[in-house]
């Protein structure tokens, strides 16, 4: 199952205030989390691809090509299906003065030349596909012989983010019937994700990457803390929290253990093309 080309939901998604994560001064559970993922990659690409092409597919803001940019110098070019996505990503990249190609185009069939990019990556992209042949067939005949795919993905799994979805969804009731709105109740706990979400484990990922001819695979846990709804000064305490913890977070997502796939929120993985 792939994301609709026309898909409005996604423009939804895109127009909800979906600001750079990383302009907001005020450290919270999505920030941290940004920088980790950040710290990661920057690790890995300098580790494998120290310059040249990125593509980011499914780019939406580009925080990820946004970062690289301007701390790398990486051409860039981000690639959605939806063009509030890429308009919120062209805003990020001018507020910043950076230049970036943006195209708006399916992932399945994207508009390049074979062997083009020195790096893929795809960050919230593949866990919305039922069957990823397509989308890795077509990153991989885009990608440059030796060049690196790397993703990040959040398939619906039990994690910690489960116990956190439900402390967050407890949270908003309390709130619901605190003002007496019990309609807001019943709409809080029919809530669902709007969009197709896979469940597949790390193993499969990476037996979908060889299936698809990239060599070298690994894969890693993500986040090891849950996004909670905490009022103001318990919102704090957790930031304090995981801030204090900034190096076993770091530790944690490059660990691949039954342990760390258990509890994570999702997975980082990367390979290369032959």
């Amino acid at each position: 199952m792939s994301q609709p080309t026309n898909d409005k939901n996604w423009d939804q998604f895109w127009q909800q205030d979906k600001i750079n994560p990383l302009d907001n001064q005020q450290e919270n559970w999505s920030s941290l989390s940004w920088q980790h993922g950040l710290r990661f990659w920057e690790q890995i690409f300098d580790q494998h691809q120290p310059q040249g092409s990125l593509l980011e597919c499914g780019a939406g803001s580009g925080v990820l090509s946004l970062h690289m940019k301007s701390t790398r110098g990486y051409d860039c070019t981000l690639l959605d299906n939806s063009e509030a996505g890429l308009n919120l990503g062209r805003q990020n990249f001018n507020q910043n003065a950076q230049e970036a190609i943006f195209k708006l185009a399916d992932v399945e069939n994207m508009p390049f030349d074979d062997n083009q990019f020195d790096i893929i990556y795809s960050g919230g992209l593949l866990h919305h596909f039922e069957d990823l042949g397509q989308v890795l067939t077509e990153m991989y005949r885009v990608l440059k012989p030796g060049g690196l795919m790397a993703a990040t993905v959040i398939p619906d799994k039990f994690s910690c983010q489960t116990l956190g979805g439900f402390q967050r969804k407890t949270a908003k009731s309390l709130a619901a019937i605190s003002h007496g709105d019990f309609t807001q109740v019943g709409k809080i706990v029919r809530e669902k994700n709007p969009f197709f979400v896979n469940s597949f484990s790390l193993k499969q990922y990476i037996e979908a990457m060889e299936t698809a001819k990239f060599r070298q695979n690994q894969g890693y846990s993500l986040g090891p803390f849950p996004a909670l709804a905490l009022p103001g000064k318990l919102k704090q305490g957790y930031t304090n929290f995981m801030i204090g913890r900034k190096d076993f977070w770091t530790k944690f997502n490059f660990k691949n253990t039954v342990v760390s796939r258990l509890w994570g929120i999702g997975y980082n993985l990367y390979g290369f093309k032959k």
